[in-house]
């Protein structure tokens, strides 16, 4: 729930310092604009992998739980023919691939968060040197560039919480695009005639798991 009201403030602070920099120090402007399009550009990869990594976790939970609550519902029987050990190794087998799809998802995560850590860095790291060079030219002074790293910090805050709001949409992007499947399906039983005979020539199964 405080994930839009989140994305919008942030949202309004990156644009409002993006302002200040350019209206005193356009030259960091530049700058600054290059390294949010090289962040920008950078996130769909990130956000497609997280995608797809969640939508393969949703379906091996799926599949864990159905397994373990088949399992327990037939316990009595599984355990009179001998098939415990085995049915228990398949759980494991099942868990573990649910445990190995959080640990993909979450290595994607780390690898995004290092990378605007490093953009960050980066631009840090221009401004210092093109405060440098305007100090030694005299068109700014030690003051002045250290109010251009304050503004550059400001703009890492802002930033960085979008783009942790556009990963987090897109992991769950795959269990709206279920419900809304679900949702839809109803509707379409909903639709049925009343004349059972009419329908009975155009019923289709899609989409069916187990």
């Amino acid at each position: 729930t405080t994930l839009l009201p989140e994305l919008f403030i942030s949202i309004l602070s990156l644009v409002g310092v993006v302002f200040i920099i350019f209206k005193f120090y356009s030259l960091m402007g530049i700058v600054i604009l290059g390294l949010i399009g090289v962040l920008v550009i950078s996130q769909p990869w990130f956000g497609k992998k997280i995608k797809e990594q969640s939508s393969l976790c949703r379906e091996a939970g799926g599949e864990e739980a159905a397994f373990l609550q088949e399992s327990i519902g037939n316990a009595p029987y599984l355990n009179i023919m001998g098939y415990v050990e085995g049915v228990r190794d398949k759980y494991w087998e099942k868990s573990r691939n649910v445990k190995n799809r959080n640990i993909s998802i979450s290595r994607i995560q780390y690898i995004a968060q290092n990378f605007r850590l490093g953009i960050n860095t980066m631009a840090l790291l221009i401004t210092i040197g093109i405060g440098v060079i305007l100090v030694e030219k005299e068109v700014v002074g030690v003051g002045g560039v250290f109010a251009m790293s304050i503004y550059i910090q400001r703009v890492s805050g802002p930033l960085n919480s979008i783009v942790q709001s556009y990963l987090l949409i897109k992991s769950y992007t795959p269990y709206f695009e279920r419900i809304t499947k679900i949702c839809n399906r109803s509707k379409r039983d909903n639709t049925v005639k009343e004349n059972p005979r009419e329908e009975l020539k155009k019923i289709e199964i899609s989409d069916l798991t187990y």
